[in-house]
């Protein structure tokens, strides 16, 4: 959750299996969550987990922008990083495998300042 706003935040990465590359969407913030948007797989090896994809999204006046994920995939959690448009440098992330609902739909607890 962003402290800010109360948004969710962060990434999500929806990864159903597919032949012969995993079906990936991609949601991101940038304020509130957007909707995900269907990744293209450039590389992804069962044995090991290596995976890489990337994410058009559109930008400034109808322009497109990728996001790109290198790393690794194993049962419980990607590590790897992202480049994304809004940051200069590469992003490390560590994503754990939760559900859909649990993704999008975060337990909160409200706090009063």
């Amino acid at each position: 959750m962003e402290q800010e706003s109360g948004d969710i935040g962060g990434y999500v990465v929806i990864v159903s299996d597919g032949k012969p590359f995993p079906v990936i969407r991609l949601s991101w913030s940038e304020g509130a969550l957007k909707q995900p948007v269907a990744a293209k797989v450039a590389n992804y090896d069962r044995g090991s987990g290596q995976l890489s994809f990337s994410v058009s999204i559109e930008w400034d006046e109808g322009k497109t922008r990728d996001i790109q994920f290198d790393g690794k995939f194993t049962i419980d959690r990607m590590t790897g990083t992202f480049a994304v448009p809004w940051e200069t440098a590469r992003k490390a992330v560590e994503l754990q495998v939760r559900s859909r609902k649990a993704a999008f739909e975060p337990a909160t607890t409200c706090r009063s300042g």
